[in-house]
C-alpha cells in the first residue's frame, strides 16, 4: 500500500516545470534600434572624476560672467529700427492736424472723389481741426485753404502739426517728443507722412505722426475744381493746396532686450560649455586608458 501511494504521488507531479522551459528573448525591430540609437535623452553612467569636477567649477562662473556681460551689452545696444516704404493708396486716411494762421480766417476743404465733395469749414485764426488726408491720382483733389489776399499775400495760411522726436530740446517732454508746426504758404505744398511706433517708450513717444512739407509751386491763384468753398472774386483771395506724397514711411523701433531671448542665449552658452567640457573629459579618459 505504501508503494502504491508513493507511485501515485510521483505520478501526480508535473513532468516539466515552467522554469525549465527556455524562453527566447524577443528581437527588437530595426526601427526600435534606430529610435534607441538617436535618443538624445539616453544617459551613460560614468563615475565622477576630478577633471569633470574642475571643468564644471570653471563653467559655472563663466556662465555667470556671460550672463552679466550679455545684459550690459543688450541694455546699451542701439535700438533696431525698421523703415518700411508703403504706397499711400494702401492705407489711410491719415490724420493731419492743421491750424489756421491766416489773418481774417480760413476756408478749408478736403475734397476727394467720394468724400467731402461739398464740405467747406470756416476757421478763425488760431483754431485747429484734424483733416483725414489721403492720396489721390486726381491732381485737383486734396486739402485746400482759402484766405484773404490783401491780408495774406506772402504769409502762411495754415500750419500742420508734427510730433517730432527731439530729446535734446528743452521744450520736449519726458519721452523726447516735441510738437512742431510746419507752415504752408500760398501755392502747392507736398507733404510726406511718417508714422513711427517706438515700443521702447511708453507715453507720447510710443506712437508719433509727422508731416514734412516741401513748397513746390508758388501759384496762389485759386484753381478751378480744387475746392467746394464759394469764391465770389478769385482775385481777392489766395489759395494754399496741400497734397500727400504717393508713398509714406512706417518706422518701427523695438527693444533689443527680450527675456526669452536672454534666457535662450544663456542656456545656449551653458549647453555649449558643457559640450566642450565633455570633449575634454573624453580626451582625458582616452589618454588614461592608453596609458594603462
Amino acid at each position: 500500500a505504501a508503494q502504491a501511494e508513493e507511485g501515485v504521488r510521483m505520478s501526480s507531479e508535473p513532468m516539466f516545470r515552467p522554469d525549465d522551459i527556455p524562453i527566447k528573448p524577443k528581437r527588437k525591430g530595426w526601427w526600435k534600434k534606430l529610435v534607441h540609437y538617436v535618443d538624445a535623452y539616453q544617459v551613460k553612467e560614468t563615475p565622477p572624476s576630478h577633471v569633470g569636477g574642475v571643468i564644471t567649477f570653471l563653467i559655472l562662473p563663466a556662465t555667470l560672467f556671460y550672463s552679466i556681460s550679455l545684459v550690459i551689452s543688450l541694455l546699451h545696444a542701439p535700438k533696431p529700427m525698421e523703415n518700411e516704404l508703403i504706397w499711400s493708396n494702401q492705407g489711410g486716411p491719415f490724420p493731419m492736424p492743421v491750424r489756421c494762421v491766416a489773418e481774417g480766417g480760413c476756408q478749408i476743404s478736403n475734397a476727394f472723389e467720394t468724400t467731402h465733395m461739398t464740405d467747406c469749414w470756416t476757421l478763425q485764426k488760431g483754431e485747429e481741426m484734424t483733416i483725414e488726408a489721403s492720396y489721390s491720382f486726381n491732381p485737383k483733389m486734396g486739402l485746400s485753404v482759402i484766405a484773404n489776399a490783401a491780408l495774406n499775400a506772402d504769409a502762411p495760411l495754415v500750419e500742420v502739426l508734427s510730433e517730432s522726436y527731439m530729446p535734446m530740446m528743452s521744450d520736449s517732454d519726458s519721452d523726447g517728443t516735441l510738437n512742431q508746426w510746419t507752415a504752408a504758404l500760398p501755392g502747392l505744398t507736398i507733404f510726406n507722412f511718417v508714422h513711427t511706433k517706438n515700443y521702447t517708450l511708453s507715453n507720447t513717444g510710443r506712437e508719433r505722426r509727422e508731416w514734412f512739407g516741401s513748397w513746390v509751386d508758388p501759384l496762389s491763384t485759386p484753381q478751378p475744381g480744387t475746392t467746394p468753398c464759394p469764391i465770389a472774386d478769385p482775385t481777392t483771395v489766395v489759395q494754399a493746396r496741400l497734397r500727400m506724397q504717393p508713398s509714406w514711411n512706417a518706422i518701427t523701433v523695438r527693444d533689443p532686450f527680450s527675456v526669452m531671448t536672454y534666457i535662450g542665449l544663456c542656456m545656449g552658452w551653458y549647453a555649449a560649455m558643457i559640450s566642450w567640457g565633455s570633449i575634454v573629459v573624453w580626451l582625458y579618459d582616452s589618454l588614461s586608458d592608453m596609458r594603462n
